[in-house]
């Protein structure tokens, strides 16, 4: 039998390497989680990118924020009834007709290309959207908002048709109106976005000598979610140098409901003009006076091209 001193020695020895066993292995496993990658919580969250934070390419009367998926051709119907001033005699406007077609296709992830026709002065117009910067969400370098450029070039074939018969040379140019915007956008959240749009107008020929031929206007737009298929939007346009008293700016409110890859939109307004050209610079209806248009707009989107990754077909 062993002294007892010598057991308590031992027995010291013993815990003294235990804890020292311990601390080594704890230091090992901090070490490791440090230096690996794969570590949880060496992993930094990325960003998410909002890239639609409408529901279509228009809020009403306004660009979104929105741009077609790279290969995605959007056709889009617009319909304007008359004003409900019109009355019982016309159907409080039923019996009147503005329509407009569209086509838009996303040639890249941040560029649209569009063409339409509108009844309402017979307009022919083009515009290209492209998408600056994307907001990002759930990242630790989120950017706050999206930035989207917006070109159109648009005519009216009456006022083409009107001119050439009072003079010989083409009149072609002198028609063409160009409008320019930058869309600033924002999701607050998943149920709330919103935006606003400085425009410049510029018409190659006015109507009289006192009327500036660049039109400047502020626009502002939003969605409210209020289910998962069902949307109430909102828009407001102030142009800001209207050298015409009879104009007024143009208000609009609507119901969006989505259903499957189609979007259908019931809105009011006191616009007639379903494009900018129209819409900025040629808005007569007065709200207080019943000058109140329902409309409708049908948009459906076709996959025209599958995106290629891995290089294989999605």
């Amino acid at each position: 039998m062993k002294p007892p001193r010598v057991l308590e020695i031992g027995q010291i020895i013993s815990a003294t390497r235990l804890c020292l066993f311990l601390f080594l292995l704890h230091f090992q496993e901090q070490a490791f989680s440090q230096a690996d990658p794969l570590s949880l919580d060496s992993i930094v969250a990325e960003s998410v990118p909002v890239k639609h934070a409408f529901n279509g390419s228009y809020i009403i009367n306004n660009q979104s924020s929105n741009v077609q998926e790279c290969g995605s051709l959007n056709f889009l119907i617009l319909h304007r009834f008359g004003e409900l001033s019109d009355g019982a005699y016309n159907a409080y406007g039923l019996d009147y007709a503005a329509i407009r077609l569209g086509f838009e296709y996303g040639i890249s992830d941040r560029l649209t290309a569009a063409i339409g026709r509108s009844s309402m002065g017979k307009n022919y117009d083009g515009h290209l959207k492209y998408r600056l910067k994307t907001q990002t969400i759930d990242g630790p370098n989120n950017f706050p908002i999206s930035l989207v450029i917006f070109t159109s070039a648009a005519f009216s074939s009456v006022e083409l048709q009107r001119q050439n018969s009072v003079q010989n040379d083409n009149q072609f140019v002198n028609q063409l109106v160009y409008t320019s915007e930058l869309i600033i956008s924002r999701q607050f959240s998943e149920k709330f976005s919103f935006e606003i749009i400085p425009a410049i107008v510029h018409r190659n020929s006015v109507d009289s000598p006192t009327y500036s031929q660049n039109v400047y206007a502020l626009s502002a737009g939003g969605r409210f979610k209020i289910s998962g298929r069902m949307h109430l939007m909102a828009d407001y346009s102030y142009v800001i140098n209207n050298d015409d008293n009879t104009l007024t700016n143009p208000l609009a409110l609507g119901i969006d409901i989505v259903t499957g890859g189609h979007t259908f939109q019931v809105y009011a307004t006191n616009s007639v003009g379903m494009i900018e050209k129209e819409f900025l610079t040629a808005t007569t209806g007065k709200i207080q006076d019943g000058n109140i248009r329902i409309g409708f707009t049908i948009s459906r989107a076709f996959m025209l091209k599958r995106k290629i990754k891995g290089g294989k077909l999605n």
